[in-house]
């Protein structure tokens, strides 16, 4: 965390906010100290990493394949991503993911095709990255209030860091939302 704060803030007060295989959001205050925030794992919440972005279409697919949401590329790209046809049911889905000798691996593993099908403006798709970006984005807000109080948004330094915080529609979904620039 300490060389990507580094990176984004050119050793001023300021905050990077990372996703990649995990995801934190770092930051130095105006008295120099260095803070974190997040990077607590896929198992207690990681907004922005690339097992969240899974989760989050695995989630989104399943309740497609029970019948409650309307079918979307999204849960063709769950059940795609399992082998199991084009026939798969929700439970023999969720049993893949549940019974894979690396389940985390292949929850991260769609990461890369929730990210293309956002990239490609697929509004399901672009929905679940926005809300994953949106939790971290919601940390780096919290470590700002708590750090900055008083210093104009517009003002303060803060970066992206990491494979998804690179990709242009996490970046798009991060800037209307964000009240400081972003800068990857």
């Amino acid at each position: 965390s300490h060389p990507v704060l580094e990176l984004a803030t050119d050793g001023a007060p300021g905050l990077v906010l990372h996703g990649g295989t995990g995801s934190f959001v770092a930051a130095r205050a105006p008295d120099g100290s260095i803070h974190y925030a997040g990077g607590i794992g896929w198992r207690f919440g990681d907004p922005g990493s690339g097992y969240d972005l899974g989760r989050r279409a695995i989630g989104r697919g399943l309740l497609e394949l029970q019948g409650w949401q309307p079918a979307s590329p999204v849960g063709a790209a769950v059940r795609e991503h399992t082998g199991l046809g084009a026939t798969a049911d929700a439970g023999s889905v969720t049993r893949w993911y549940y019974q894979h000798a690396e389940p985390n691996r292949q929850v991260a593993a769609l990461a890369p095709a929730l990210l293309a099908l956002a990239g490609a403006a697929e509004p399901v798709a672009t929905g679940l990255v926005a809300a994953s970006a949106g939790d971290l984005l919601e940390i780096a807000l919290e470590v700002t209030a708590k750090l900055f109080p008083g210093t104009p948004a517009a003002g303060l330094r803060a970066g992206l860091s990491g494979p998804i915080l690179q990709h242009p529609a996490v970046q798009a979904a991060l800037r209307e939302r964000a009240p400081f620039p972003l800068r990857p």
